[in-house]
């Protein structure tokens, strides 16, 4: 706190919380929802996947059945198959206490479909939105003159 109450009843000021840029989170929310929408595409028949190979290149060039957006949200390991969302150069928080990974020791096809499917729904109705606004992903919204 930069202020205290004793200054701000001294000046006869208040205080208030600006609400954070609702279209951004939700824009943030849409992108985490079409990575895992996506991710899924790919892990179920990496075959029938294609991806651009670099965005950012001139002329869009497709690969087929490699994943390139990101690293895989599932992976296996020695400790069974572990998941977790990156975005924004981060890990989405996936539990209360905010660990972000999620280790499954034999899961199967459907499970994993259930998890990815409960991290969407949870992202969907606000639960990431604090992790969100951590990231920065709002835009800063303008100052009016006093």
């Amino acid at each position: 706190m930069v202020l205290s109450t004793k200054q701000l009843s001294r000046l006869g000021a208040k205080a208030r919380r600006v609400p954070p840029d609702e279209a951004a989170i939700q824009a943030g929310r849409r992108a985490i929802v079409a990575l895992i929408d996506e991710f899924w595409i790919y892990y179920r028949n990496p075959s029938e996947y294609a991806a651009v190979e670099d965005p950012a290149a001139a002329v869009p060039r497709y690969v087929s059945g490699i994943w390139t957006r990101s690293e895989p949200l599932i992976a296996h390991g020695l400790e069974g198959v572990s998941v977790r969302i990156p975005y924004g150069g981060r890990y989405l928080p996936l539990t209360a206490d905010g660990r972000e990974e999620i280790l499954l020791a034999a899961p199967t096809g459907s499970e994993l479909e259930e998890l990815l499917a409960s991290i969407k729904h949870a992202v969907s109705i606000g639960r990431a939105d604090k992790f969100l606004l951590a990231l920065g992903q709002h835009a800063p919204l303008p100052l009016s003159a006093p």
